[in-house]
């Protein structure tokens, strides 16, 4: 339709009936780079930038091979321009679209950095004990009967830890030093 709209240009209907099927072609891609980004779990953000960058490009050749058709050289320079400078931001764009997994390794090492637990070095080495049993889900007598200890002895640990830590509870400990994350027994 774009080549021929030089030509039925002159015809009201058709102009407009022209238009709106662009409107509609428009519709469909973005819809289905979003479909593709949400389907294939990429990164939105890269899909768009990548749909708009080549939607550009293609709007321009169409600009540049309807001059063409039509005979009007004057303003190609323009267009070549706008041209060059789309199709190096596309040249750009597909590395970074083979980038997916890279991104996918960073999170997961984030992730790790997250997991590795952070032990307060002014504690004494059964605190430590105490310390990294009180990062899971094991209450006061699971963690008393894994370490021997009475019940007192716990509480005199705990106690110590908090003191060192700087916190009143099992819950600010555990958001201070691990975000929140309690692990499982």
């Amino acid at each position: 339709f774009y080549f021929l709209s030089p030509v039925v240009k002159s015809l009201p209907f058709i102009n407009i009936g022209l238009e709106i099927s662009y409107a509609f072609i428009d519709l469909f891609i973005w819809v289905g780079i979003a479909y593709a980004s949400i389907t294939f779990k990429y990164n939105s953000r890269r899909c768009f930038g990548f749909g708009l960058g080549l939607n550009i490009t293609f709007i321009l050749i169409g600009f540049i091979g309807n001059q063409f058709l039509s005979g009007d050289l004057e303003n190609i320079n323009l267009h070549s321009i706008a041209l060059l400078v789309g199709i190096m931001m596309l040249v750009s764009i597909f590395p970074a679209l083979s980038m997916r997994n890279i991104t996918l390794n960073f999170d997961n090492r984030k992730l790790q950095l997250q997991t590795t637990l952070i032990i307060p070095e002014n504690l004494t080495p059964r605190e430590k004990q105490v310390f990294k049993l009180l990062m899971t889900k094991m209450n006061n007598e699971e963690i008393q009967d894994k370490l021997s200890i009475s019940k007192n002895t716990l509480k005199t640990h705990i106690r110590n830890v908090y003191a060192k830590s700087g916190v009143k509870s099992r819950y600010e400990l555990v958001v201070k030093y691990k975000g929140g994350k309690i692990e499982k027994k």
